[in-house]
């Protein structure tokens, strides 16, 4: 799983666990299933790295993963997706970037996640990759972006809402992992599968109740 993209998976430092959609589910799979299983931790892999090692068999499973047709021909994937999400440009709105057509991005510096599923369609889309700049993570991107040194970034919509779109330390300053089981039960529950869902609701904005961010209380209150 990634060690840096919450809700869907991240490493809290505080217990020192993985945590996430992704997680929840592979412990739920495993109870089903009935197989053991674990989380490896390798700070110096990048993603790319990790869906290399679905390819050399170094490891069974990758949570979080995104299907495209190159992923197809190596890996097996689930019949049901649990999100789906769009992929779109993001660009400062300082910066002022105007695109009314894809062939308007090749005068701009862009930025990619190595080993991200839209990676492929952007680079068969340009005429050059001189303009396109990899970054290993998503932080590593977004900060780039703030920094003006990239003038779009490519990922997907779940990365462009601000509650997801967050470092691990801003997640813990903002106290989202007092409140992540309790957000976690509420998308399963009401079977939330993408953003479209009329249920579905951003974690700063499920959190923001009376309750506070209290995550047993909140938990009782889902059920």
């Amino acid at each position: 799983v990634d060690d840096n993209f919450p809700p869907i998976s991240y490493f809290n430092q505080e217990n020192q666990n993985f945590e996430g959609i992704a997680v929840d589910v592979l412990s739920i799979l495993s109870e089903t299933l009935d197989f053991k299983y674990k989380i490896i931790r390798d700070e110096s892999l990048k993603w790319s790295d990790k869906v290399d090692m679905i390819k050399t068999n170094k490891i069974d499973l990758l949570g979080g993963a995104s299907i495209n047709d190159e992923r197809k021909k190596f890996g097996y994937f689930t019949d049901e997706i649990y999100f789906t999400t769009n992929y779109a440009l993001i660009g400062d709105i300082e910066n002022h970037v105007i695109i009314r057509s894809l062939l308007d991005t090749s005068r701009y510096k862009i930025g990619l996640v190595d080993g991200a599923s839209i990676n492929e369609y952007i680079l068969s889309s340009m005429s050059s990759d001189k303009n396109i700049v990899f970054f290993n993570t998503i932080d590593e991107a977004y900060q780039a972006l703030k920094r003006h040194e990239i003038d779009l970034l490519a990922q997907n919509e779940a990365v462009f809402t601000d509650e997801y779109f967050i470092s691990e330390a801003d997640y813990c300053l903002q106290n989202y992992a007092y409140i992540t089981n309790a957000y976690v039960k509420y998308l399963t529950d009401l079977s939330v599968t993408s953003f479209g869902s009329i249920y579905y609701l951003p974690i700063g904005e499920f959190g923001f109740t009376e309750l506070g961010y209290n995550n047993a209380a909140l938990e009782a209150a889902v059920t």
